[in-house]
């Protein structure tokens, strides 16, 4: 299930231990891929770029499917590259992100199948990244929403 003994979530919460991370103490996103990269090497940038983005509450998350329980509620973005540990009652919660309004399927889950294994691992960006030939044309269709969406979220920094 897992190439490690841990999800890739409960690993980065292993980070956040590991560098101590409470109060307004923050942390870069190049210190979680160094980390990474030194102790879970097989665990590609891309898994961490979502996972973080997962549990970033102003982050637009509506794609990964967040817990609606609140447990991935953990962090707070402050800028493009830097977080701190979410605090419900200094930080604001998008109210986009209310699971009501939140759409029911996944995104990843349709075009996800359909990468093209070639360009997946070489750590391009989603705008250089393909589909296989063949690829359904509503797994087109989505992921071409998705990298328009994942180019205005990094334009406007409100993603990881």
């Amino acid at each position: 299930m897992f190439k490690y003994d841990k999800s890739t979530t409960e690993l980065i919460k292993d980070f956040f231990y590991h560098i101590d991370l409470h109060g307004e103490k923050t942390f870069k996103k190049q210190e979680l891929y160094a980390w990474f990269n030194k102790n879970y090497p097989e665990i590609k940038s891309w898994a961490l770029y979502l996972q973080l983005a997962k549990l970033t509450v102003n982050a637009n998350r509506n794609y990964l499917n967040p817990n609606t329980d609140g447990s991935d509620d953990t962090l707070f973005q402050i800028d493009a590259d830097t977080f701190r540990l979410y605090n419900k009652n200094i930080d604001y919660k998008p109210s986009w992100f209310e699971p009501e309004e939140r759409e029911q399927d996944n995104a990843m889950e349709l075009f996800e199948p359909y990468l093209d294994p070639q360009t997946l691992g070489l750590g391009l960006p989603w705008e250089e990244r393909g589909l296989v030939t063949g690829a359904p044309p509503d797994a087109v269709e989505r992921y071409e929403e998705f990298k328009s969406y994942m180019a205005f979220c990094k334009g406007n920094s409100v993603i990881v």
